[in-house]
């Protein structure tokens, strides 16, 4: 399993999985590496995103 910091490229595929954040918001967290991704044989398999409050 390989995990990543989340880039522009990835904003499209998950904002049509995250269903509780806007796509501008989503936008936002990708820019502050506020996302991860985690993939497995180069597919992706899943996401966190994390906010400080």
């Amino acid at each position: 399993m390989r995990i990543r910091i989340a880039d522009k490229g990835d904003v499209e595929y998950l904002a049509r999985r995250d269903k509780h954040i806007s796509e501008r918001e989503l936008d936002i967290s990708v820019s502050l590496s506020s996302v991860y991704i985690a993939e497995e044989d180069s597919r992706f398999i899943g996401w966190l995103r994390y906010n400080l409050f």
